[in-house]
């Protein structure tokens, strides 16, 4: 079983914020980031990232991830 997360990172975001909260929230480790820069409809800058979630650090992930849908 294995897990990857999507995100879209628009120009006004700060990217490193992001994966920091989502480091904090899901405790991932040793995972690969996929990078694509883009071009939004109005021109703008977006970062697309695709995070991938080992198998053996899926379980736990997914522990993490009903657990915040909760709130």
């Amino acid at each position: 079983m294995y897990a990857h997360i999507d995100i879209i990172v628009h120009a006004t975001e700060n990217m490193d914020k992001i994966l920091e909260s989502l480091n904090n929230i899901f405790k991932l480790k040793d995972v690969k980031i996929e990078r694509k820069d883009l071009t939004g409809h109005y021109k703008n800058p977006l970062i697309f990232l695709r995070i991938h979630v080992k198998s053996r650090d899926t379980p736990g992930f997914l522990l993490n991830l009903f657990k915040y849908m909760d709130r």
